[in-house]
């Protein structure tokens, strides 16, 4: 059996994966088919995925196999594609997850699925950056149910952001980083000084700039990498 997603964050999707291989469009999972043992109800879902291990595969299975072309088919009646919908798809699974299985998460206000497309919807609008209100887009769901999605899609976005920054700031050297990431957290130049154990603010100052200027020049370098940024920046 073989699913398609672009994102690595598949393997959070699916949690058994024995290979993978890069092709001209995008990575395929070879992925364990397991047999399902019911139809799963709204609780039964979040109750497997509480339990982990197998149940949750099981549970994983059945919303794939009994979601995936609603999901599929809702992304591309908006003007998206079938890869876009898989990679949104990859996307939110897992943040998905985490948020439904919490003990203040309560069923019932509307389908897991419902939940679940209007979270794919959100991750594939902010993606394309498209230029349609929410509102008119999301008229089908309820407040409630947009705001679940929201939540879930700007957790995501802060968790990708600081894995970004963490990641670029890495390639300025350990003190840089250190100085851009206590400068970004609005600590004043006083306190920059006395943590890096500079002489005082006018060194902070300057050696801030420095670092600064370091950083800018690697984003210019890296065009893909600063375009991602200031979008998760912006968003």
């Amino acid at each position: 059996m073989i699913y398609h997603f672009q994102k690595h964050e598949v393997f959070y999707f699916y949690p058994i994966i024995f290979s993978n291989s890069q092709t001209n469009q995008g990575t395929f999972f070879l992925i364990t088919p397991l047999s399902m043992k019911k139809e799963y109800t709204d609780i039964e879902i979040i109750q497997a995925l509480q339990k982990g291990g197998r149940e949750r595969e099981f549970a994983w299975e059945y919303m794939y196999k009994t979601w995936r072309n609603y999901l599929v088919g809702f992304i591309c009646n908006k003007g998206g594609t079938e890869l876009e919908a898989l990679e949104a798809i990859a996307d939110v699974a897992r943040p998905f997850e985490i948020r439904i299985i919490k003990p203040d998460f309560v069923p019932g206000r509307a389908q897991l699925r419902t939940y679940f497309s209007t979270c794919v919807l959100l991750r594939w609008l902010k993606v394309r950056k498209m230029n349609s209100s929410k509102k008119d887009l999301l008229s089908f769901e309820d407040e409630h149910v947009t705001a679940f999605a929201e939540n879930v899609v700007d957790r995501m976005i802060q968790t990708e952001l600081a894995m970004l920054l963490d990641r670029t700031l890495s390639q300025i050297g350990d003190r840089c980083k250190k100085i851009l990431t206590l400068f970004m957290n609005k600590y004043s130049m006083k306190e920059i000084a006395a943590a890096m154990l500079f002489e005082n603010e006018v060194t902070a100052k300057k050696e801030k700039y420095k670092c600064q200027t370091k950083y800018e020049n690697y984003l210019a370098q890296h065009p893909v990498l600063e375009k991602k940024l200031k979008y998760l920046l912006y968003e």
